[in-house]
């Protein structure tokens, strides 16, 4: 099973246990794995303008993260682990929450320069098939929020 859905800058590749959101963005590749690196940066676009959530970093190979997102009323943590921060070119980053089953999955976003601007290419692998939908919703609209911030 594959799904590709092609607009002017965006690309998304999903299969049963994984997805693949490919993004042409209007920043430097340095600008861009910032934008995740950076604690700071991160909570400015992650959610925006909504409060209603924290995030805890350690960024570093083998540091942790926390996110918990409210959702419906519940808290909902997102947690994970950082195995490759490699910058400009790549971070890796293990992702496990109730919408994984708990169990952990693996996030990959590479950044390669693209005329004057960047492709990003995330990867997020090992979903449980009743997950791959909602996490490419999630995923799409995420870096989506990256760009529109990298812009302002």
């Amino acid at each position: 099973m594959t799904n590709a859905t092609n607009e002017s800058t965006n690309k998304v590749e999903m299969t049963k246990t994984s997805l693949t959101l490919r993004r042409i963005i209007n920043a430097t590749p340095e600008e861009a794995y910032d934008a995740w690196a950076d604690s700071s940066k991160f909570q400015s676009w992650f959610m925006g303008r909504i409060r209603d959530w924290s995030y805890q970093q350690d960024v570093q190979v083998g540091g942790k993260f926390e996110i918990v997102m409210k959702h419906e009323g519940e808290d909902l943590p997102h947690t994970g682990e950082y195995r490759i921060l490699d910058r400009p070119n790549t971070i890796q980053f293990t992702w496990s929450s109730k919408n994984t089953n708990e169990k952990e999955t693996l996030v990959t976003i590479n950044f390669h320069k693209h005329g004057n601007g960047t492709e990003l290419i995330l990867t997020h692998e090992q979903l449980p098939e009743e997950w791959v939908e909602p996490h490419t919703q999630g995923w799409t609209m995420f870096v989506g929020k990256m760009e529109a911030w990298l812009e302002a």
